[in-house]
């Protein structure tokens, strides 16, 4: 398995809150499966940040796209790389 973090742009925050229950779900679920390691929105609000651990980056790209949020036109990609963790502090 691979690391990689994943940074979205909220595009639409009124539509975002009708959305937000149905992401949550799919975003714990893929937790509860291991998928996600973690995940949460920018302090400012303009988009979130999420850590996957995944075979593949075309597996991320499969998670992000049945994303209620990206179905729902609420975020567009900003970036997603393979990351190396080397230190990590259980919280």
């Amino acid at each position: 398995m691979a690391r990689f973090v994943v940074e979205l742009r909220y595009l639409d925050p009124d539509r975002r809150t009708e959305v937000r229950p149905q992401h949550l779900v799919y975003v714990r679920d893929l937790a509860a499966r291991g998928s996600v390691v973690s995940a949460g929105p920018w302090a400012d609000g303009t988009g979130s940040l999420t850590i996957y651990d995944t075979a593949t980056e075309d597996h991320v790209r499969r998670l992000v796209a049945d994303d209620p949020y990206t179905v729902a036109g609420v975020v567009e990609l900003v970036s997603l790389r393979e990351w190396t963790p080397v230190v990590h502090r259980e919280l």
